[in-house]
């Protein structure tokens, strides 16, 4: 019996021995791995191998890698057009420092059973750090917005111009109008996994349609009521004729909406003349003299008819303010006028 008693009590003192030395040992690796400067086996950044690096061989290391791949472009693809998107053109780079870091605290926490443990875990199944990518979210939307402005089908609103009697109404077109959101996301998605080198991205894009023509905001523009011309005299002022301009703006609505397809529509005006124009004002309008001027010429009895013709025509023509007086306009030159 004293014999089985102290077989147990060697072996336990051999067991606490044997613990004791397991203890030590994991103590002494433990303050050896903390006081360690370089990153733990098993530790990949971005599929990059960094064990047993320091964190500043760590940093060129995955640097330099990452580098090389971030130094391309990526092909974004609209029907049978290619655009090309410089990374460095919004600014794109991963933290590499921030991984390096979360890479070197792995069994660092100061927790020596959970450092430990995580030890061991990422020594038996390894771990691949991802590092984050930073981005000029400004320089990204700026450039797609570019883009957006280079894309084959733009959008086109309703116009209209007066030609002659008619207003003419080109009707808008429908455009292409990029998902911002989406392809920022896929973009940075790609660069994230390093991927796009061989990758054609296809702009999504979403039908955007023209406001529906507004007649009734032409007819505000074009539209002017009859005016005979007419003066004051206290102030003096002159007010030119205005041609009275107008159109049916239902008849013109239900004529887009019956052909809403048609790619310009000719509106017929309705046009209203003055009975009085500045012309028929007379010299009451105009008592005040403002400048002479006179010369000579040789007498010849074709050029004094000359004269005579033109000067008919030029005679009570009024000039109001802005307006340009052409000569060649107001006389119809002639082959013999030529000669004056």
């Amino acid at each position: 019996m004293v014999k089985k008693k102290n077989f147990i009590l060697i072996y336990l003192l051999m067991v606490a021995v044997v613990v004791g030395i397991l203890i030590a040992g994991v103590v002494s690796f433990y303050i050896l791995h903390k006081n360690d400067e370089t990153i733990q086996t098993g530790v990949f950044i971005k599929g990059i191998n960094v064990s047993g690096l320091t964190k500043e061989e760590a940093v060129k290391l995955v640097k330099d890698n990452l580098d090389l791949e971030l130094n391309d472009h990526l092909i974004l693809k609209y029907k049978n057009y290619e655009y090309y998107v410089e990374v460095e053109q919004f600014e794109a780079q991963f933290d590499v420092e921030a991984s390096v870091d979360l890479a070197y605290q792995i069994g660092r926490s100061g927790n020596m059973i959970k450092d430990m443990k995580d030890y061991a875990s990422v020594l038996m199944s390894k771990i691949d750090v991802e590092p984050v990518l930073k981005y000029s979210e400004e320089a990204l939307i700026s450039y797609l917005e570019v883009i957006q402005a280079q894309l084959p089908d733009q959008l086109e609103q309703s116009s209209y111009y007066v030609e002659d009697d008619k207003v003419m109404i080109t009707n808008g077109k429908n455009g292409a109008k990029i998902y911002m959101d989406e392809l920022k996301e896929t973009i940075l998605e790609e660069v994230q996994d390093i991927t796009y080198k061989n990758t054609c991205i296809d702009i999504p894009t979403f039908t955007e349609y023209p406001d529906k023509i507004n007649v009734a905001s032409i007819h505000d523009d074009v539209y002017r009521q009859m005016q005979n011309a007419y003066f004051t005299t206290e102030p003096r002022m002159v007010y030119a004729e205005v041609t009275g301009v107008d159109f049916n703006v239902a008849a013109v609505e239900n004529a887009i909406e019956t052909n809403p397809d048609v790619e310009e529509y000719a509106i017929e005006l309705n046009l209203t003349e003055p009975e009085v124009t500045v012309n028929d004002l007379g010299m009451e309008a105009f008592p005040d003299l403002l400048g002479t001027y006179s010369t000579k010429y040789v007498n010849n009895p074709d050029r004094t008819t000359n004269l005579r013709l033109a000067s008919n025509k030029i005679n009570g023509k009024v000039i109001m303010p802005e307006e340009e007086f052409s000569f060649n306009k107001v006389v119809r030159k002639t082959n013999d006028c030529s000669r004056l």
